[in-house]
């Protein structure tokens, strides 16, 4: 897939994609919106996710893993 990698660091969700992919992954994110994300910013291969809440963090990070697996 076109993930490479997912972490968080208690307040940022960061995915790392592979080259050239990361406005197509948050283009996905935004338009879809799992887990009510507020938004993303992309680079070239790293995407940033603003959760809607932090306290929420790791129900959103499940969720962003599970709708980028395509579950």
């Amino acid at each position: 897939g076109l993930v490479v990698e997912m972490k968080h660091n208690g307040s940022l969700i960061v995915i790392r994609t592979e080259p050239g992919s990361a406005s197509l992954i948050a283009r996905e994110l935004d338009i879809h919106r799992p887990a009510e994300i507020l938004g993303t910013i992309a680079g070239d291969d790293t995407v940033f996710v603003a959760p809607p809440h932090i306290k929420n963090l790791d129900r959103v990070f499940s969720a962003l893993k599970k709708f980028l697996a395509g579950e």
